[in-house]
């Protein structure tokens, strides 16, 4: 994994869309997804909204870390089926509490470090999104 740029030890990612841009951190539970996407950084697709999920398809193959279907408002994900990167900030059309629960089993490799939900619910189908390690 390259350099850490976190006084934490973390690696800080920036998401950005045509509006907006929103800091986040690499999370440890999935070291070798999180490796992947890390090598690949920038990332680029076309935002879809799916409740209050914004996700985008991406071109690799990774297989699916330690996988879960319910996740954590600001939970960055990997989704093999896609594949696709998704952002989970709210519920979505399957979830059946207050958590975001995913289609199908994702593997978490970042979180946001701040749920703006007004900023991400503005996203819109068919936004640039990019996904890309943050500058210090």
């Amino acid at each position: 994994m390259p350099p850490q740029n976190s006084p934490t030890g973390q690696q800080k990612i920036l998401l950005k869309t045509e509006k907006y841009a929103f800091l986040g951190h690499i999370a440890v539970q999935n070291p070798t997804v999180s490796a992947k996407i890390v090598e690949n950084l920038p990332i680029e697709g076309v935002a879809q909204r799916w409740g209050e999920e914004i996700y985008f398809f991406v071109d690799l193959a990774i297989s699916n870390g330690h996988a879960i279907l319910e996740a954590e408002e600001g939970d960055i994900a990997y989704w093999p089926e896609g594949p696709a990167i998704a952002i989970f900030f709210g519920r979505t059309p399957v979830s059946t509490g207050s958590k975001p629960k995913a289609y199908s089993p994702v593997s978490v490799f970042a979180h946001l470090d701040k749920i703006e939900k007004e900023k991400l619910n503005a996203v819109k189908d068919g936004e640039r999104i990019v996904l890309e390690l943050a500058k210090e």
